[in-house]
C-alpha cells in the first residue's frame, strides 16, 4: 500500500485532465463561462503530485480540473484569475512544498499557524502585501522588437492620457506614425486574446495617438561632441540610428542613392499603406535632431568616408535586390521584378503593365505588387503561389484586402518556363501538391507530373524575395545569406536588412537603435539612448490591476475605404480609429503586466 497523504477530493460530474502548459488557458475558459472557484484538493503520491481545482456553475454542477506533475516541479498559480485560490494554494505550498509561480499574494511559508509561533498573524498587514514580488512584463511588450512598453501606452490611451501614451512610444521608437501603419504587429500575435483571433488592435492604437496628438519631440540639448558619423542608407535603420546619435550630440550625415529619403519605405511600401506626408513628417523630426541627409549620393567605399574624417560609419543599405525565380526565360520582355516595379511607381514614374498581369510569390511584397498593378490600370491581376493560402507568408490582413480589391490567387501553382508569343508573355505552370515539412516548418511543395498548363498575360512580376547588395569596393562583404557576419574595419558598424535579412520596419528600428548605442560607446559615450532612461513602472509593476478581467471581447471595427473605390488611386486604405473606438479598444486589454492571466 503506497504511502499517500491528501486533502480530500470532491467528486464532480465533469473532470478535465491538464498539463502545466494547458492549466492557465483552461482556467481562463472556465472564468469566461463565469464558473465560481470553490476550493482545491491536493494528493501526494510516491513519485508525483496532483492538484484538483474545483469549480461550480449556477446550478451547482461541479467541474474539476486535475493537474499532475513531478515532485519538485514549479506549477503556475491560478490566483491571478481567481484571487480566492491564493488561500488554498498557499496552504498546499506549506503542506506539500509545491512551488507556485505567479502567486497573487505569496505568504512565503508563513500562511499556516505553527506551534512555535502561535501569535503570528494569519494575514499580513497592508504594507507587507504591497511588498509582493514584481509582476512579469506583458507578452506584447516582450514581442515588440523595439521594446516598447505596450501595456503601458495602451493603458494610458484607455485613461485618455494621449500625450503620455505618445511619450511612452517615443522613448523606444522615433517612427510611431509609420509603424502605426505598416508594422506587422508581433505584439498582437502574442496578445493572449489572439487565440480567438481578436487581439487588442495595438498597431491601430499607436496610429491613433499620432493622429490625435501629432508628431514631434523636443530638440535634444545634449552638448556637441565634435564626433562625425556617416550613415549609408536613409531607410528606417539608418534614420533611427541617426536620430539617436543626433540626440547624443554627435554630427550625423546620412547618404542615400535615391532621390527621396525612406529606403525601402519609399521604394517598396505603396502610398495607400504609408502616405508620403506622414513619412516625410517623421523624417523631418529626425532632421531636427541635427541630422543631415544627402540624397542622390551613392557611396562606393566605407574607407573613403573614414579618410574624409568621419569617426564612424554605419552601413544600413537595406535589401533592394530582387531574387531571381530560376525559371527559363525569366529575362524575356514583359517580365518585371517587384523591387524595380514598386520603386518606379512610388517615385512617381508612369508605369503600365497592361490589362492582364501575373504576380509570382506569396509574401507582403507580392501582395503590394498585385495591389499596385490594379491601381496602375491592370484589370485582371492573378497571384501564382506554390503552396496554399494558409501557408502564404503575407499577413492575413493584406491578403484579405487584396481579395476585396478583386485580385485572384492561384494556389498550388508554380511557373516553369516563360516565353514571348504574339506580343504576350506565355507562362508555363505546373500544379503542386504539399509534401513533408521543410526547413521553414511549412509543407514542401512538390510538382505533379503531367499537370502543366499555360497562362497568357501582358506582364509578369517576380516577387519571391529580396536580398542585400553592396558595391564591390565597399570594403564590407556579405555572406551567402546576404548578411554581414563580421566587420573587420575599425569604426564600421551595420544595421537593418544586412544584419537581419529582409525584415520589417520595426525590426529595422531595433537594429538602428542598437547600432547607435554601439557607435556611441565606440566614440566614448555611455551607449545609453535617451529612450532607455528608466521610468518608474516601465519594466515591472508591483501592483495587481483591480480592473483587469480575462473575459474575451470582440475587436472594435477597423474602418477602411470602400473596396470599390480603393483601386481608383493611392489614397490611404485604413481610415484610423476615432477617440471613442480607440478608448474602447484600449479597455479590452487584460493588463497582463499587472495581473498574470
Amino acid at each position: 500500500m503506497s504511502n499517500t497523504k491528501f486533502v480530500g477530493i470532491i467528486k464532480g460530474t465533469n473532470e478535465i485532465n491538464v498539463t502545466k502548459s494547458d492549466l492557465i488557458p483552461t482556467i481562463q475558459k472556465l472564468s469566461a463561462k463565469s464558473l465560481r472557484f470553490t476550493t482545491a484538493s491536493a494528493v501526494e503520491h510516491p513519485d508525483k503530485m496532483e492538484i484538483i481545482y474545483h469549480f461550480a456553475d449556477d446550478s451547482y454542477k461541479l467541474t474539476n480540473v486535475r493537474l499532475s506533475f513531478k515532485k519538485g516541479e514549479e506549477v503556475p498559480s491560478i490566483s491571478s484569475i481567481y484571487l480566492a485560490a491564493v488561500l488554498i494554494e498557499n496552504e498546499i505550498h506549506d503542506i506539500f512544498n509545491v512551488e507556485f509561480t505567479g502567486l497573487a499574494l505569496d505568504y512565503h511559508q508563513k500562511f499556516l499557524l505553527t506551534e512555535d509561533s502561535p501569535q503570528k498573524p494569519l494575514v499580513k498587514t497592508y504594507s507587507e502585501i504591497m511588498k509582493m514580488a514584481p509582476r512579469k512584463r506583458g507578452r506584447c511588450h516582450d514581442a515588440c522588437p523595439a521594446g516598447i512598453n505596450v501595456p503601458r501606452y495602451v493603458r494610458q490611451i484607455a485613461e485618455g492620457k494621449y500625450k503620455e501614451a505618445l511619450e511612452t512610444v517615443y522613448r523606444r521608437n522615433p517612427l510611431p506614425a509609420i509603424c502605426g501603419r505598416v508594422c506587422f504587429a508581433p505584439c498582437e500575435i502574442n496578445c493572449r486574446q489572439s487565440l480567438k483571433g481578436e487581439p487588442v488592435m495595438i498597431r491601430m492604437l499607436k496610429r491613433f495617438i499620432t493622429d490625435k496628438i501629432g508628431l514631434g519631440v523636443p530638440k535634444s540639448n545634449a552638448p556637441k561632441t565634435g564626433k562625425k558619423i556617416a550613415v549609408i542608407g536613409a531607410g528606417p535603420a539608418g534614420l533611427v540610428a541617426g536620430y539617436y546619435l543626433g540626440r547624443k550630440g554627435h554630427s550625423v550625415t546620412i547618404f542615400d542613392s535615391l532621390p527621396r529619403a525612406g529606403g525601402m519605405m519609399i521604394a517598396g511600401i505603396p502610398e495607400y499603406r504609408l502616405p508620403r506626408d506622414i513619412m516625410d513628417k517623421e523624417i523631418d523630426i529626425i532632421k531636427q535632431q541635427g541630422v543631415e541627409i544627402k540624397l542622390n549620393t551613392k557611396v562606393e567605399s566605407v574607407e573613403s568616408l573614414l579618410k574624409e574624417g568621419y569617426n564612424a560609419v554605419l552601413v544600413a543599405t537595406g535589401a533592394h535586390k530582387n531574387m531571381e525565380m530560376g525559371v527559363a526565360g525569366e529575362n524575356c520582355q514583359g517580365v518585371h521584378n517587384c523591387v524595380t516595379f514598386l520603386r518606379d511607381v512610388n517615385l512617381g514614374k508612369k508605369v503600365s503593365l497592361g490589362n492582364k498581369v501575373l504576380i509570382v510569390g506569396g509574401g507582403n511584397s507580392a501582395i503590394d505588387a498585385a495591389r499596385v498593378a490594379r491601381r496602375t490600370g491592370s484589370k485582371d491581376v492573378t497571384m501564382l503561389y506554390r503552396r496554399t493560402q494558409k501557408e502564404m507568408p503575407a499577413s492575413e490582413k493584406e491578403i484579405h484586402e487584396a481579395l476585396e480589391e478583386g485580385i485572384k490567387i492561384e494556389n498550388l501553382c508554380a511557373p516553369t518556363k516563360i516565353e514571348n508569343k504574339n506580343g504576350k508573355v506565355a507562362v508555363t505552370c505546373i500544379r503542386m501538391k504539399l509534401g513533408a515539412l521543410d526547413s521553414s516548418g511549412r509543407p514542401r511543395p512538390e510538382p505533379i507530373p503531367g499537370s502543366d498548363f499555360v497562362i497568357d498575360a501582358d506582364a509578369i512580376v517576380s516577387s519571391i524575395g529580396q536580398s542585400a547588395e553592396l558595391p564591390p569596393n565597399m570594403g564590407v562583404a556579405l555572406n551567402k545569406k546576404g548578411k554581414i557576419d563580421e566587420i573587420k574595419i575599425k569604426g564600421v558598424f551595420a544595421a537593418g536588412d544586412i544584419v537581419t535579412g529582409p525584415a520589417s520596419v520595426v525590426e529595422a528600428v531595433k537594429t538602428g537603435r542598437e547600432a547607435a548605442s554601439q557607435i556611441d560607446k565606440y566614440l566614448g559615450g555611455d551607449g545609453m539612448m535617451a529612450a532607455e532612461e528608466k521610468v518608474e513602472g516601465d519594466e515591472f509593476v508591483t501592483r495587481i490591476n483591480p480592473g483587469a478581467t480575462a473575459k474575451e471581447s470582440k475587436q472594435c471595427q477597423n474602418p477602411c475605404m470602400d473596396a470599390g473605390k480603393r483601386t481608383d488611386g493611392f489614397k490611404e486604405v485604413e481610415l484610423g480609429l476615432d477617440e471613442k473606438a480607440a478608448r474602447e479598444e484600449a479597455n479590452r486589454c487584460w493588463g497582463c503586466d499587472w495581473t498574470e492571466f
